[in-house]
């Protein structure tokens, strides 16, 4: 049985002066600024040897590397490979083939972490990330992302991971979520606790022949 849980990090205040409209978003890579089909997994692999060198890497093929955290490699059988990517507010996925061509991609969110896993009738396998979609002063919410992969990338689930919301004068509000599979392989479970009251919620969730999940309250 695998478990994923999620605490709070360090928060982020953002800083917005008014009147002054907001610089492009350095993390968005633009077609036109990188083919995805130029960039190899070997290339992959060495631009970001270098941005952790301290090199002037600024993308690895569609994927900014701005705010750069880590990057981590996911063996997804038949020699595919996903390159998952972490950046401060940002990041993504991408997907190679065993010839090492970059055959899809998936900007994110910030990625906190990265695992595969095995659904009995569904896809081959599946990734799971914990990830950070919004944050601000006193707050931050984290997200479970699942995405089935093979030559391209499709979000099956999103579920939350993480909320923190203690920006007075209102009272803190705190959730934590875990997400396991099984007993059975086709069947997600996703637990959600109130830090601040104490209450449970759990949503069982199916892998049909349709391809999505179909969630069923349990509640507790």
């Amino acid at each position: 049985m695998a478990l994923f849980t999620a605490f709070p990090r360090t928060l982020l205040l953002l800083a917005l002066i008014r009147g002054v409209s907001p610089p492009t978003d350095p993390r968005v890579a633009h077609g036109g600024e990188n083919d995805r089909a130029t960039v190899t997994l070997d290339q992959a692999r060495t631009l970001v040897k270098e941005r952790e060198a301290g090199e002037d890497v600024h993308v690895v093929g569609p994927i900014s590397v701005a705010g750069y955290n880590w990057a981590r490699e996911l063996e997804i059988g038949s020699g595919t490979r996903i390159m998952a990517i972490s950046c401060n507010l940002g990041g993504g996925l991408l997907v190679f083939d065993v010839k090492g061509a970059l055959t899809g991609f998936r900007r994110t969110s910030e990625i906190r972490s990265a695992g595969i896993f095995s659904l009995y009738g569904g896809p081959r396998l599946v990734v799971l990330t914990n990830e950070r979609d919004d944050t601000g002063s006193g707050f931050q919410h984290w997200f479970y992302h699942l995405y089935a992969v093979d030559e391209r990338i499709k979000e099956l689930w999103v579920g939350e991971s993480y909320f923190l919301n203690d920006t007075p004068p209102k009272p803190r509000e705190e959730r934590v979520g875990f997400v396991w599979f099984g007993p059975y392989e086709r069947e997600l479970w996703h637990q959600v606790r109130n830090q601040v009251t104490g209450r449970v919620r759990i949503t069982h969730l199916r892998y049909s022949d349709a391809g999505v999940f179909t969630p069923a309250e349990h509640p507790k």
